[in-house]
């Protein structure tokens, strides 16, 4: 749900294209990636505290400095100064680890820089780059187990790579450290949602809720929930105390808008979608909301002006490509529609949700073996053999949402 990551596909009504935002559909491909960090560094070679490096009699000590100078080498001695805590120096953030590039190079001079670790993480996951932030979180919690941030970015990770067992386990972790992290329970109802738990999820985001007042995304991610749950007067509330905290979320708006879709009440979704175009004029999914609303209301003209306009973007993101070519392939418009698929292949050869779509438009221009082998990579890369009929959304503000898709070939 939202402006513009995870789609999935529905049936060929124009009404059911307004959920091209709100539902998920990519399929992300875990890869295997070797992680060289080598041995940890110990502290095998730290002196104790205060010990003289030498003993015995006057004589001993004057043949030794005889041989030092004799030898061309100054000898430096370590008279009782206190020793570096490298425990310490392995906990104590850096102002200067920032970007991905400050944190490997501050790993680089430092393997047991839990901090340096805890951050790269972090810049991964907001990166999509979800397999490395699992491995830098495992790294950190290795070096410093009870991290509560480890195991809340950790568990963030593996929602987006569909492995939402562990990421319960992860927020349950992090739960039983701290009771009243309202961070825990939306992270569980994140996770419970990518397995299909709506109702599970809903609680979760109630619990979010319950300890942080103000928490928008877990209105916005329960808002989701209820919409599953065919909750629509629910959501509805939801995505209003979203508005009143975000009022500037686009994804808000437009998400209130599909349930005022769902629900018939066509005006006001209309409304909630061209606030949405007015929030990201760039974005597609508000076209695409605004365009079955303008249908739904008989308004011929408001239709096919938002048609040309959203034709006319120029988008960037793969997801943007799979929500117009969809729209497209329900409207029949399947040439260009088969280009949209095409270009968000190019840019992510993992969004299985695309070779779907491209496979109908395949499919209704009577090109069987390409739809074929679109068929065929859309299962390889996880996806059933069904075409959707339920309406499965994953929470909006997740940068990776992820259920899979179940689809159905005709």
């Amino acid at each position: 749900m939202g402006t513009g990551t995870f789609q999935q596909d529905d049936s060929n009504t124009t009404r059911d294209a307004a959920t091209a935002g709100m539902d998920i559909g990519r399929r992300l491909r875990l890869i295997r990636e070797n992680l060289d960090s080598g041995a940890l560094a110990g502290d095998d070679g730290r002196r104790g505290s205060g010990e003289q490096p030498w003993g015995g009699s006057a004589a001993l000590w004057l043949l030794i400095i005889g041989i030092a100078v004799l030898s061309g080498f100054a000898l430096v001695v370590k008279l009782n100064i206190p020793e570096t805590n490298i425990s310490a120096i392995r906990e104590t953030p850096t102002s200067e680890c920032i970007t991905i590039a400050d944190c490997t190079a501050a790993i680089n001079a430092n393997p047991q820089n839990a901090s340096a670790f805890r951050i790269r993480g972090d810049q991964y996951l907001q990166q999509g780059k979800f397999v490395k932030a699992v491995a830098d979180f495992d790294m950190l919690l290795l070096l410093s187990s009870e991290d509560i941030e480890g195991y809340l970015g950790r568990g963030k990770a593996y929602v987006a790579l569909l492995r939402g067992e562990r990421a319960l386990q992860d927020f349950d972790r992090a739960l039983e450290m701290d009771p009243q992290e309202a961070r825990g329970y939306y992270g569980r109802g994140t996770a419970l949602f990518a397995l299909g738990s709506y109702a599970k999820a809903n609680e979760a985001f109630t619990e979010a809720i319950s300890r942080n007042a103000e928490y928008a995304a877990a209105y916005l991610d329960r808002g989701v929930a209820r919409y599953n749950l065919s909750q629509y007067d629910d959501a509805v509330n939801d995505f209003d105390e979203t508005i009143r905290l975000m009022p500037q979320s686009a994804t808000a708006h437009y998400d209130r808008g599909v349930v005022n879709l769902a629900r018939g009440q066509s005006a006001q979704a209309a409304e909630d979608f061209g606030e949405a175009v007015r929030l990201d004029p760039g974005g597609v999914a508000g076209y695409v909301g605004r365009i079955a609303a303008f249908n739904s209301l008989g308004e011929g003209a408001k239709e096919q002006k938002d048609l040309r306009r959203m034709k006319e973007l120029k988008l960037q993101s793969a997801q943007d490509f799979v929500v117009r070519g969809r729209a497209l392939v329900d409207r029949g418009e399947l040439q260009d529609a088969v280009a949209d698929l095409s270009a968000a292949i190019l840019r992510d050869p993992s969004i299985g949700e695309a070779y779907v779509q491209r496979a109908r438009a395949y499919n209704a221009l009577d090109q069987g073996s390409q739809a074929q082998m679109d068929k065929d990579k859309a299962l390889e890369l996880g996806l059933y053999k069904t075409y959707v009929e339920q309406r499965s959304v994953a929470p909006s503000s997740l940068e990776a949402r992820s259920r899979p898709t179940i689809y159905w070939w005709y």
